[in-house]
């Protein structure tokens, strides 16, 4: 909630007002949690063990690299799971919003 106060602030400023109105503020949906996929789940199981690799996942969960891609990308956007590193280096780790939506599959 702190984070959708925040940007209504920064949407306030960015039109030079000194009022947050209704229009600065976003929905609340994007703080829902959603409930992860199958394969989603078994990749944030993984991740709450240890951060990983694409290709760590891939093995882990015997998966095509396609499948595994499409859900990281998946679970990174809504914020399921950070980034670290670059490159071949990468690494993901689960995020506590991840853990919430882990939470609500088991």
């Amino acid at each position: 909630m702190l984070e959708h106060s925040y940007r209504a602030i920064q949407r306030a400023r960015a039109r030079m007002g000194t009022q947050v109105m209704l229009d600065d503020l976003e929905e609340f949906e994007s703080t829902k949690i959603r409930k992860p996929t199958e394969i989603e789940l078994k990749i944030l199981n993984h991740l709450s063990k240890k951060p990983s690799s694409p290709k760590e996942l891939i093995v882990k969960t015997k998966k095509n690299r396609g499948t595994i891609t499409k859900s990281i990308k998946s679970l990174y956007s809504d914020n399921l799971i950070e980034k670290t590193g670059t490159g071949k280096n990468v690494k993901y780790s689960i995020t506590q919003k991840g853990e919430a939506a882990r939470a609500l599959r088991q």
